[in-house]
C-alpha cells in the first residue's frame, strides 16, 4: 500500500475516533451535570476526575475530528510537491506519536490499578470517590492511547519503510 492511501486511512479514522470521542464526551457531560445536582460526598470526590475526562473527550475529539482531514489534505499536496521533505515531517510526527502512545499506555495501564486498589483502603467517601474516578480518568485515557496508537502503527510502518 502505497504512502497516501495509507495516510488517508490513519486520518480518516483519526476523524472517526475524534466523532466518536466527542460524543463521549457529551455523554460524561451529562454525567458531570448529575454530579454536580447531588449531594453525594462519593460523586464530588470523582467530579474532577470525571470533568478532566469530559474535557479531553469533547476538545481532543473535536480537534482529531476537524484537523486530521486538514492535514491529510495538506499532507496529500506537499507530498506531490515535495516527497522527501513531506515524508520526513510525517515521519518526525509519526515517531513522536508513536513514543507518546508507547510511555503513556504503561503509565495509565500503572496509575489505573493503583487508584482502583486505593479505593479499598481509604475510609473517607469523597477520597473513594477521588480514587475511583481517577481509576476512570487513567482507564480512559488508556483507551484512547490504545486507539489511536493501533491506527498509528501501520501508518508508521509504511514511513519506516519509505524513510530507509
Amino acid at each position: 500500500m502505497d504512502f497516501l492511501k495509507q495516510l488517508e486511512i490513519w486520518a480518516k479514522g483519526d476523524a472517526l475516533q475524534g466523532k466518536i470521542m466527542f460524543g463521549i464526551g457529551l455523554i460524561l457531560l451529562i454525567d458531570v451535570i448529575f454530579m454536580l445536582q447531588t449531594d453525594s460526598i462519593f460523586f464530588n470526590g470523582m467530579l474532577i476526575p470525571v470533568s478532566f475526562l469530559t474535557v479531553i473527550n469533547i476538545v481532543y475529539g473535536g480537534f482529531l475530528a476537524f484537523s486530521r482531514p486538514k492535514h491529510w489534505l495538506t499532507a496529500t499536496e506537499n507530498y506531490k510537491q515535495n516527497p522527501a521533505e513531506t515524508l520526513k515531517k510525517e515521519w518526525t510526527k509519526a515517531k513522536t506519536d508513536n513514543r507518546n502512545y508507547t510511555m503513556g499506555k504503561r503509565a495509565w495501564l500503572i496509575l489505573a490499578p493503583i487508584c482502583f486498589a486505593s479505593f479499598f483502603f481509604l475510609t473517607d467517601d469523597y477520597y473513594k470517590g477521588l480514587a475511583i474516578g481517577l481509576a476512570i480518568l487513567f482507564i480512559g485515557i488508556f483507551l484512547l492511547d490504545i486507539f489511536l496508537h493501533r491506527r498509528l502503527k501501520p501508518y508508521f510502518n509504511i514511513l519506516q519503510q519509505l524513510i530507509k
